[in-house]
């Protein structure tokens, strides 16, 4: 009997196994490697949406605060004219107009993140309190994180602004905060 050709045949099946073994590793590998990469951008594309919404929030607050200022100088200027003791209700509807009116241009951003306000119809202040939400989404390659949330923006009192005793971080809150 002659053995000679069965070594080889051996070594080939070996080698057959070793390589569909390494090539299966292999794929196990990659395709680790591509689901630690897509968890990681998709993190990053959650804060960096996340991120969107807290620049929203200070935009909101120098607004705010500008509203505060503008509405001061306005009712002053308004019961130097007619001088009324209705200082408290002038302040307020200035106020209010002056938020209604700018903050879409404020917070509204395109590009990455984008950022917009999704308030169905007109902003309108409901018991001296504008409920405003906002959408921000984040794109990174592939993946594409939606964060969500509600600022709650309340009237300040005309006496504290005008005596200058308040905080405009008082006049806005988070609400729902959703992801």
């Amino acid at each position: 009997m002659n053995n000679r050709g069965s070594v080889l045949v051996l070594l080939v099946v070996v080698v057959a196994i070793v390589t569909a073994l390494g090539s299966s590793l292999l794929n196990i590998v990659f395709a680790n490697y591509d689901i630690k990469r897509f968890n990681t951008e998709s993190k990053r594309a959650y804060y960096l949406s996340e991120n969107g919404l807290n620049e929203s929030y200070v935009r909101t607050r120098c607004l705010i605060k500008e509203a505060i200022e503008d509405s001061v100088d306005k009712t002053e200027l308004y019961l130097i004219e007619y001088p009324l003791n209705e200082e408290a209700a002038i302040f307020k509807t200035n106020y209010k107009q002056y938020l209604t009116a700018n903050i879409k241009s404020r917070i509204n951003r395109h590009g990455n993140p984008s950022v917009e306000i999704r308030n169905l119809g007109s902003l309108i202040f409901i018991s001296d309190v504008l409920i405003v939400s906002l959408r921000s989404a984040y794109v990174l390659d592939e993946v594409e994180k939606i964060t969500w949330v509600e600022l709650n923006i309340s009237v300040p009192e005309f006496d504290d602004v005008n005596d200058e005793v308040y905080d405009v971080k008082d006049y806005i809150e988070f609400g729902n905060w959703n992801s």
